[in-house]
């Protein structure tokens, strides 16, 4: 049996295609955060090419990993200490969208499912869009998160 999740995961990926980018001949450049003994992720700063999140997200397949998910404040600030030591600082895609475009139900897309978010890190006044459906770090400094317009080109952050 499908899930409902799973049927608007596969519309929002068919919706995000229009915009998708094309993904050939990228050459992809990261920095890693090395978790320590009590957590078992690693993240995966990619920089050099600007994606629509589609492209992120097909991105981070293409490496064997997901793009970036944070659940719970150790995750959060293992992605700061991570964020802190790449050379360039910009806005990066997160791996959060919004499957009803009301601000309320954001859920984390991992490979080909998605799990509801628990844990949260909005900046003061964020998600604020319902057109913005997908979540960015980086815009407000401190790595907060911001709902953005999953058409929008990014940087990306991969995950293991």
């Amino acid at each position: 049996m499908v899930s409902k999740t799973s049927v608007i995961l596969f519309c929002f990926i068919i919706k995000l295609s229009i915009c998708a980018s094309v993904l050939n001949n990228i050459d992809y450049s990261f920095e890693i955060m090395d978790p320590g003994p009590n957590l078992v992720k690693r993240y995966y700063v990619h920089y050099d090419k600007h994606v629509d999140f589609l492209g992120a997200w097909n991105a981070c397949l293409r490496y064997g990993q997901r793009l970036a998910t944070v659940t719970s404040q150790e995750e959060a600030n293992l992605l700061q200490e991570t964020l802190d030591k790449v050379p360039r600082k910009s806005i990066y895609y997160i791996a959060g969208i919004d499957t009803n475009g009301d601000n309320k139900n954001w859920v984390w897309v991992s490979r080909n499912n998605a799990k509801v978010a628990g844990y949260t890190n909005w900046h003061l006044g964020q998600p604020d869009n319902v057109y913005d459906r997908c979540i960015e770090v980086g815009r407000y400094g401190k790595w907060t998160w911001n709902d953005v317009n999953c058409c929008t080109p990014l940087y990306y952050i991969c995950e293991d």
